[in-house]
């Protein structure tokens, strides 16, 4: 359970420190972190329990984990910076679009969902979880093979 927390963290300084650097400059909002940046600390989560474990299950446990906790890490930081960066230059700080009319807090909690965004999220982080479970998995079973590391199930003796 450690790798999803350490994850969820990972992401939301990771758009915390992104939005204070962007803010001082009037950047262009903080995307180009948040769809690449979690789907990699999701695939590392997922790669990395499922190389230890030895099971693809494993590292899709732990990865989808890591989604849920990276989602609401980033749904945090959005909800908390989105306020500062709407009052210091008037923009989302998603995207750094202005709003069509007057905007309340609701309103820039729920940016990613009313812009669609969500959707370019999930397609970028879901390959992530399961392309590293599989991945982690795969090693595994090849080190396994080598005799590098212990068969991922018990011999029954002969």
């Amino acid at each position: 359970m450690t790798l999803p927390l350490v994850a969820g963290v990972l992401v939301a300084a990771m758009v915390f420190i992104t939005s204070r650097f962007q803010l001082a400059d009037g950047g262009p909002g903080v995307l180009l972190v948040t769809v690449p940046v979690p789907a990699v600390i999701i695939f590392l989560a997922a790669v990395t329990a499922a190389f230890l474990a030895g099971s693809f299950r494993v590292g899709l446990m732990t990865g989808s984990f890591a989604f849920l906790s990276s989602t609401v890490a980033l749904l945090a930081v959005l909800a908390a910076e989105g306020a500062v960066w709407m009052d210091r230059h008037g923009v989302f700080m998603l995207d750094g679009d202005p709003p069509r009319g007057p905007v309340n807090a609701a309103d820039i909690m729920v940016n990613i969902f009313t812009t669609g965004m969500w959707i370019g999220h999930v397609i970028v982080w879901l390959p992530g979880l399961v392309l590293g479970a599989a991945m982690g998995a795969w090693v595994a079973d090849r080190w396994a093979l080598q005799g590098k590391a212990r068969p991922r199930t018990a011999q029954k003796p002969a």
